[in-house]
């Protein structure tokens, strides 16, 4: 038994917009307009015919009427239930990402209240990695986020919950697209951009995580920055997999039919339970590796170095960087080396700013701008410096 939507609140909730770029893309051909009323639509499917009138505007008497006749229209020409179809063209000017969890636990397509809070929580997570990543890629986002990606998640939406397993659907906006005058090049839309990292994310966070399994290498991982993985989106899968126990991490998303598809990343991904072990210690290099900007150190100069000839000196500095004893290398030109020597000659403590990056053991202060010397004593006065454990940067 074939099933008719005819409920008026349901026919009201189709956007006329959003259904005719839905047709345009489905290969219906434009054949008539009456602007602001209503347009007519065409398209020939095995010898037979096929048109509808899509009114335009919700005040229009016969509005429901005709919708109702286009999803009968559709239908015949889709073979499809209306169901199907209607669920299409809410969701028409999104990106249906598909967030399924795989296991015994999740048999009965239902969760315990805490899981489903902590997955949808951490879906949340997953697209907020890949929106930040959509404006500038880079290994982590520790605090603030790009203005564009918060922005972007207000607008994202929790879909209808499907059959099999758990599934959680999310929509993620993006606008239709319109035929470019040849003046203008195509430009692809912010909310497109973050659902193509998001996927582009995914296959390469996978295919890291099966070779660092194999080799024990971080290699693929720190290369994967650029299309999109970061220790934000390396967390925010861990956390779906423990928020469910001994599931798969099932992904895929159904590309939005209002925009064209050439071109798009692989639209499913899957994580098995022992995927997470290896993404948890991905996201910790991920954020240890990461260089913390801008920070002051305050500390003794305990070393100096520079070649006869060389215009670059190098200096290590013990200290208190953001509240954190630290050993640091720091490379100085001749003028802001002309006051380390001053203070490793006086005992003087100094100041300066920079960005902190850790390696191997050690730190570097990169970056360096206002360094100088202090007259006062400082909190750094207290610090065992001949104890601090230091391995210089190479």
């Amino acid at each position: 038994m074939k099933v008719q939507i005819t409920d008026n609140a349901s026919l009201l909730s189709l956007r006329p917009i959003e259904v005719a770029a839905y047709l345009r893309s489905s290969g219906w051909r434009q054949v008539g307009e009456r602007r602001g009323i209503s347009s007519s639509w065409a398209k020939e499917k095995e010898g037979e015919d096929h048109e509808i009138v899509l009114p335009m505007r919700h005040d229009l008497r016969d509005f429901t009427q005709r919708m109702h006749d286009m999803l009968q229209e559709l239908e015949d020409s889709e073979n499809r239930s209306q169901l199907e179809i209607f669920g299409d063209l809410l969701t028409a000017s999104s990106d249906k990402l598909r967030i399924r969890a795989v296991g015994r636990e999740t048999e009965s397509g239902t969760l315990p209240l805490e899981a489903g809070v902590a997955y949808m929580e951490s879906a949340k997570d997953v697209v907020l990695a890949a929106a930040c990543s959509a404006v500038y890629a880079r290994p982590n986002y520790p605090t603030r986020k790009p203005a564009e990606a918060t922005d972007y998640l207000r607008q994202v939406r929790l879909g209808q919950t499907e059959r099999g397993s758990f599934v959680l659907t999310v929509l993620c906006p993006v606008p239709p697209e319109l035929l470019n005058p040849p003046t203008l090049l195509p430009q692809e839309p912010y909310g497109r951009r973050v659902t193509r990292t998001l996927m582009a994310a995914l296959a390469s966070a996978r295919d890291a995580t099966s070779h660092a399994a194999i080799t024990g290498n971080f290699d693929l991982f720190a290369t994967s920055v650029q299309a999109g993985v970061s220790a934000n989106l390396c967390d925010a899968l861990v956390r779906l997999g423990e928020a469910v126990p001994e599931t798969s991490l099932d992904l895929s998303l159904a590309w939005s039919k209002n925009r064209g598809r050439e071109g798009l990343p692989a639209s499913r991904a899957i994580f098995d339970p022992d995927f997470l072990p290896v993404l948890k210690e991905a996201a910790r290099l991920f954020r240890e590796n990461e260089p913390e900007q801008d920070v002051q150190m305050v500390g003794y100069v305990v070393q100096l170095k520079r070649g006869e000839h060389e215009a670059i000196g190098k200096a290590v500095v013990a200290g208190l960087c953001n509240g954190a004893v630290r050993r640091a290398v720091i490379l100085l030109p001749e003028e802001q080396f002309a006051v380390a020597t001053q203070a490793i000659e006086n005992r003087k403590p100094i100041s300066c700013r920079g960005d902190l990056i850790k390696v191997g053991r050690g730190y570097q202060l990169t970056n360096p701008y206002e360094f100088r010397l202090l007259e006062e004593p400082t909190d750094a006065d207290d610090i065992d410096i001949d104890g601090l454990d230091f391995e210089e940067p190479a």
